[in-house]
């Protein structure tokens, strides 16, 4: 069964539960979730991590200024990636992008690889930024403000937990499963998304022309100047700078 175009009103108002939205508002959650961990998961442990790899007052800078800058590249990537190839896809690759970053920078033996680590779970957590309004846009028409403040609440919660267990969990059993537990969150997210993509997986359209409706036209608003606010966000960079500090 595939989804309705974002053009046919009646029908998206239509969408019942049994169009999974179950799976999509479940998807959403454990995705938003995730958004943050990478990034404020490892400023309570650094310490710790110094232990066993050497992290000076610039590699520690350069880990602190990754968050801003990679969602901001990001957020040139992800429409792209979103209209060659889907919203549904391009969730899927970002949600094991995400924890393919999550698992290298465990087992880092060295600060290169924690740095890639890093830089890859990043990219991956911007580009489910940047896809998840649009996948509210596409399965919550009929309920975008509300739906919205539920990922926002469940990036919050992604935000704040994270900082509060990465201490305890490095106490009681190291670092590195300290840094490496929050693949298993990214991990969960995934089940939903396949089988969204699944259940909603159409037959490749023909090359994108001036008549051909992109994959993912809710993507439409996304210009290239409000991504560039990110990179402009003050509030970003005084994020990047707290980092670099702690």
């Amino acid at each position: 069964m595939s989804l309705p175009s974002i053009g046919d009103t009646g029908s998206l108002r239509g969408l019942r539960l049994s169009s999974g939205r179950v799976l999509a508002i479940v998807g959403i959650i454990l995705l938003s979730a995730s958004l943050r961990t990478a990034a404020t998961s490892l400023s309570p442990i650094v310490e710790a991590v110094t232990r066993d790899i050497r992290l000076d007052a610039l590699g520690l800078g350069i880990l602190g200024m990754l968050p801003p800058v990679m969602f901001a590249l990001a957020g040139l990537v992800a429409p792209y990636m979103a209209r060659r190839f889907g919203l549904e896809l391009s969730t899927v690759l970002s949600v094991i992008v995400m924890v393919a970053g999550f698992a290298i920078r465990a087992v880092a033996p060295g600060y290169l690889a924690l740095f890639l680590g890093t830089l890859i779970a990043l990219a991956a957590a911007g580009a489910g930024n940047v896809l998840l309004p649009p996948i509210v846009k596409r399965f919550f028409p009929d309920r975008i403000g509300l739906v919205t403040s539920i990922y926002a609440t469940s990036v919050a919660i992604g935000t704040v937990i994270p900082p509060a267990l990465a201490y305890p969990l490095a106490d009681v059993a190291g670092w590195r499963v300290s840094l490496g537990v929050w693949a298993v969150l990214a991990v969960l997210a995934l089940p939903p998304w396949i089988a969204i993509l699944v259940r909603h997986r159409r037959p490749a359209p023909p090359a994108p022309t001036a008549t051909t409706a992109p994959r993912a036209p809710e993507l439409a608003g996304l210009t290239a100047a409000m991504v560039g606010r990110v990179w402009h966000s003050r509030v970003a960079w005084s994020l990047a700078i707290v980092f670099a500090l702690v």
